[in-house]
């Protein structure tokens, strides 16, 4: 079963206020899925993530940082390392 636990958006010039919660084995697929059905104009996508899981097969149009605790290769995107 594929769900999403939380979402919040974010506006420039905002301060970026989440919990990160979870572990391992993250369908990242819905995410992209709920993103390209019920947002319009998304210029970026922060990915709070382990980045353990199943990824989509295709780059999305907008861009995409993956703000993980380790250093690993992702198939589009570009990772931010959370220390």
């Amino acid at each position: 079963m594929r769900r999403i636990h939380s979402h919040v958006s974010f506006v420039s010039g905002e301060a970026l206020d989440v919990t990160v919660k979870g572990v391992g084995g993250t369908d990242f697929r819905s995410v992209f899925e709920f993103i390209e059905k019920e947002l319009d104009s998304v210029k970026l996508l922060l990915y709070f993530t382990d980045l353990e899981g199943i990824f989509p097969k295709e780059a999305p149009l907008y861009s995409v940082k993956w703000v993980t605790p380790k250093i690993a290769s992702t198939p589009f995107g570009e990772s931010i390392l959370l220390r």
